[in-house]
């Protein structure tokens, strides 16, 4: 999910950037998808600190940092 919404970030900021001039104005929806994109890439479900939980979960450890016996 992260990486997901990472990759949709890229994507709308490089369909802003190559929209041409009439897409820096509020009313354009490339304008509205990339601060939609951005601001879903803030929200806290889809933190970059979910890589490290979820690969702490696939080595094994608990969620206090052990490693499962």
């Amino acid at each position: 999910m992260t990486h997901v919404v990472e990759t949709a970030v890229k994507v709308t900021a490089t369909a802003l950037r190559f929209g041409g001039s009439g897409a820096v104005y509020l009313t354009s929806a490339l304008q509205r998808n990339a601060r939609d994109a951005a601001v879903a890439a803030q929200h806290v479900t889809v933190s970059e600190m979910h890589y490290e939980t979820h690969g702490r979960t696939l080595l094994g450890y608990e969620e206090g940092g052990h490693p499962r016996g």
